[in-house]
């Protein structure tokens, strides 16, 4: 379902009687906030220069380097990343940790748990950005070892589609027409 195509189509006002926003447009931008949905082509732009927003000065200095070692990479995967760690962030912030450089394993294992329920695909998604993150800033010899190395995520179950043969026949019917 593209939430955005949708929302073009039935327009719905996010108010009864008002003509702020709509309201499957706002659920879109909450899901690109929290990952679950890439951002459209044109917000990319306005959510990497908003999520690098979140961050200090200080870690800007590491942030930068790695946005360019990024630079080759589609502006999607880079903005992925970013609101990732922008949520980390978050996280440590809430947990009375707001370093980003001093985050132990047991910091990392702490957010990962706090994810479960999340889709497992995101789950492994926010751990990559993690992962990849923190071995940059190892390379950079900024940290001394990276805390993500000794944590292995299990794999997602992989779901098997049974359908009966007057099913599958209905299906090939249907595209057939």
């Amino acid at each position: 379902l593209d939430v955005y195509q949708y929302d073009e189509r039935y327009p719905i006002a996010h108010k009864l009687n008002g003509t702020k926003g709509r309201a499957v447009l706002k659920l879109g931008f909450m899901l690109e906030e929290l990952g679950a949905l890439s951002p459209r082509e044109e917000e990319v732009g306005r959510q990497i220069k908003s999520a690098i927003a979140i961050f200090s000065d200080e870690e800007r200095k590491w942030i930068d380097p790695l946005l360019e070692t990024l630079k080759n990479r589609a502006d999607d995967t880079v903005c992925k990343l970013l609101i990732n760690l922008k949520l980390f962030k978050r996280f440590c912030e809430s947990e009375k940790q707001p370093d980003l450089l001093a985050a132990s394993q047991s910091l990392i294992e702490k957010y990962l748990i706090s994810l479960d329920g999340k889709n497992p695909t995101y789950i492994r998604s926010s751990f990559s950005s993690l992962n990849q993150t923190y071995r940059f800033l190892k390379f950079k010899k900024l940290i001394f070892s990276n805390p993500c190395a000794k944590i292995k995520l299990s794999r997602a179950p992989l779901k098997l589609c049974v359908a009966s043969e007057k099913q599958i026949q209905h299906l090939i019917a249907f595209l057939k027409e």
